[in-house]
């Protein structure tokens, strides 16, 4: 099911059906980790202006193209959330906060978000496998993300958790959460 537009996202939220659930479907190898956030984010309604840019797609074309991660979860890394019929065990990331720095001058170039990332899974020795493997990758990197430079990512905290299906079953849901701040630098408008 494709949804063109917000009116049609929208007019379904009022009929009760979720617009989030519908797969989104990218044929394998036809197109890079970059252009499937592009219409996964397209598809979730998130203006494609906030994708060119982003320190999202810098981090999700980081984390797919790392073999630790993409060995265990495949393509599934998600940002937000991930569709109702997502694969476990899977990775979601999304921004917490941002701290833009200034100085007595103006705003400066540095930034600080804080990311957290989730991993999900039944299986609590694949989860911790996906979590090492976010672990290792991110924590200490110092370099450039798809032409972002990134000062710092380090994990200031974690946590593990679990929660039961939704659907009345005994299924059991665990999640292994990561924070991270993310430390670079951004264009700042001049005036």
């Amino acid at each position: 099911m494709a949804l063109d537009t917000k009116k049609e996202r929208f007019s379904m939220m009022s009929l009760g059906r979720s617009p989030w659930t519908a797969p989104v479907i990218v044929p394998d190898g036809s197109i890079d980790s970059a252009d499937r956030l592009t219409q996964v984010w397209l598809y979730y309604g998130i203006p494609s202006f906030s994708v060119s840019q982003s320190i999202y797609k810098s981090l999700y074309v980081y984390l797919s193209g790392q073999s630790a991660i993409s060995n265990l979860v495949g393509s599934r890394i998600y940002p937000h959330y991930a569709p109702e019929s997502a694969v476990m065990p899977y990775v979601v990331f999304q921004r917490i906060s941002n701290i833009d720095f200034h100085h007595f001058g103006a705003q400066s170039k540095v930034a600080r978000d804080l990311f957290q990332f989730d991993i999900w899974d039944t299986d609590s020795t694949s989860i911790e496998a996906v979590k090492e493997a976010v672990r290792e990758e991110i924590d200490g990197f110092q370099g450039t993300l798809s032409g972002i430079d990134v000062r710092l990512i380090e994990i200031i905290d974690n946590d593990e958790s679990d929660e039961y299906a939704k659907d009345g079953s005994d299924t059991r849901y665990l999640r292994s959460r990561i924070d991270a701040n993310v430390f670079y630098f951004r264009s700042v408008p001049t005036f």
